[in-house]
């Protein structure tokens, strides 16, 4: 098992406080700068007040919180899908008559 390297430790104690020390001298006087926008991922610059050292913060999407439930399809886009697994059309016209 490889050991982890001085930077590699200093960047999971920095994610392990949330971001809310400088990676680092620890301090809490840290500022996070512009953002950008790179297809997935988020960049920020940050700047230890303490220290003068900058490093990036990367981000990435890790889940969605609907505000809203997602709506049930229209019959006619359910009755498409269940033809393509297979149902026949008899079934599925019984189906979608149940349901009304």
């Amino acid at each position: 098992m490889k050991r982890k390297t001085r930077e590699q430790k200093a960047i999971e104690s920095y994610i392990d406080s949330n971001g809310s020390r400088c990676v680092y001298c620890k301090s809490k006087n840290i500022e996070g700068g512009d953002t950008e926008f790179d297809g997935s991922k988020i960049f920020q610059n940050c700047r230890c007040n303490a220290c003068d050292k900058e490093w990036t913060e990367t981000y990435s999407l890790t889940g969605v919180n609907l505000e809203e439930p997602i709506p049930e399809p229209p019959n006619s886009i359910r009755f498409i899908k269940s033809l393509r697994k297979g149902k026949t059309n008899e079934d599925t016209v019984n189906t979608l008559a149940k349901e009304k």
